[in-house]
């Protein structure tokens, strides 16, 4: 295994002939990327607002039944320690964070066939972020990924205050088509016509992406139980059905 100090072990054996779709994970710091990350590979990850990743993590799911390398970064925007620094230094100080965080999204966008954008309460920077990585992600030589963005309502409760956000968040604030997820009778005890959904933007021309946004709410929490097992097993099976996987070379 290779060992990080702040990150996970990796197992080169499974580096060496794992083939997969590789999926970026990106977002402004504390919007449960490593949560998602978590649910999604069916690893015990550690998550909360006293964590955080360093870099750029890769994590690959034990089991072959799950063939996706996640790229997991440090959260967008996050602070920069300025303890000690002279004042003539503090400007290049934000000069280099934001030369890092731009080179990050390059690699991830470049080196990823789906980028899953994590967002809270939406917020004007959300929303430029989204529009950013979409424009970076079309500029792009290769084939234009798909973008999954995810509403992860953290400290949402109840199904009602989702409900509102949607209408606020995805509905006024993106120009999107409501899409039912297939039921599945073996979760009969879930309503169908309510938490079964993702929208789709369709005032889309100018890019070659697909964009999808999906809703979660606070784990284990009426609402959570509401939407969130429907939710992330529909974005591991579109992750999944890719056709395009490949081994993981990020340094090609």
């Amino acid at each position: 295994t290779w060992g990080f100090e702040n990150g996970w072990e990796i197992e080169t054996k499974k580096i060496a002939d794992f083939m997969s779709i590789q999926v970026s994970i990106v977002g402004s710091a504390n919007k449960g990327k490593s949560f998602i990350l978590g649910q999604l590979s069916g690893l015990n990850l550690p998550s909360g607002y006293n964590l955080k990743t360093e870099g750029l993590s890769i994590v690959f799911p034990p089991s072959p039944n799950i063939p996706i390398a996640f790229m997991d970064t440090e959260g967008l925007m996050t602070g920069i320690p300025l303890q000690g620094v002279q004042p003539e230094n503090i400007e290049k100080c934000f000069l280099d964070k934001k030369a890092t965080e731009s080179l990050l999204q390059s690699f991830i966008i470049h080196s990823a066939d789906i980028i899953l954008v994590v967002v809270d309460i939406l917020t004007y920077s959300d929303q430029m972020m989204v529009e950013k990585i979409t424009q970076m992600n079309q500029s792009a030589k290769a084939e234009a990924k798909n973008i999954f963005v995810v509403h992860n309502f953290s400290h949402l409760e109840h199904v009602k205050d989702v409900e509102e956000r949607i209408q606020k968040d995805i509905l006024e604030s993106f120009q999107t088509r409501e899409n039912h997820i297939p039921f599945d009778n073996r979760d009969a005890k879930v309503d169908p016509e309510r938490n079964k959904r993702y929208w789709v933007e369709y005032n889309n021309t100018k890019h070659a992406s697909t964009i999808i946004h999906f809703v979660l709410a606070k784990d284990k929490s009426p609402a959570g139980n509401y939407y969130n097992k429907t939710t992330l097993d529909f974005i591991r099976d579109q992750i999944i059905v890719q056709t395009n996987r490949r081994l993981f070379k990020p340094v090609e």
